[in-house]
């Protein structure tokens, strides 16, 4: 089986650290602009808005905000589509090494490439999601909006939840074949 390299190894692992430092980064700062739209109707700020699924929850969740709120919450949809470039560049990556690690068991190794790919994709739904999330802050009631940012979302979920599940267990089935081989 042949290796698949557009950079170096090297090049690779610097992609990992630059991506997972921006990563974490973005991170906490959506994390510091999701503060305010936590409410009672949005107990999880904008994860609660992304999965509100129907214009009603929607437009309560909306109307829980204040204006800072608000101001928040399209500033933190902005901010995501830089987070979504940088969170599916890592996970890629972190998935493509870890297939790297794999290249004589053929499955894990497909796995993990194909994996590395579906990040991606994660991140196109995450910017299909965000826009119609803009569009219902904006005060769309268009009830399309709702499902359309549920739907891209839990599926967005279920792609980064798969890709990581993948790095855990290949980074735990190499850490125990390397203490198997020292011993």
């Amino acid at each position: 089986m042949n290796k698949i390299y557009l950079f170096s190894n090297f090049a690779y692992r610097q992609i990992l650290i630059i991506s997972g430092i921006f990563t974490i980064i973005l991170f906490l700062l959506l994390g510091h602009f999701d503060k305010p739209l936590v409410t009672e109707t949005a107990p999880n700020g904008i994860i609660s808005f992304e999965l509100a699924k129907d214009i009603d929850k929607s437009i309560s969740i909306i109307a829980s905000w204040d204006i800072n709120a608000k101001i928040n919450a399209g500033l933190s949809l902005g901010i995501d589509f830089l987070f979504l470039v940088v969170y599916s560049i890592f996970f890629a990556t972190a998935c493509y090494l870890i297939a790297q690690k794999f290249i004589n068991k053929n499955w894990m190794y497909k796995t993990g490439l194909l994996f590395a790919k579906l990040q991606f994709v994660a991140a196109l739904f995450d910017a299909i999601e965000n826009i119609a999330l803009i569009k219902l802050l904006l005060g769309s009631n268009n009830s399309l909006f709702p499902s359309i940012a549920y739907y891209f979302a839990s599926i967005k979920f279920a792609i980064i939840a798969i890709g990581i599940i993948y790095i855990i267990i290949g980074l735990l089935t190499s850490l125990f074949q390397k203490i198997l081989k020292s011993k």
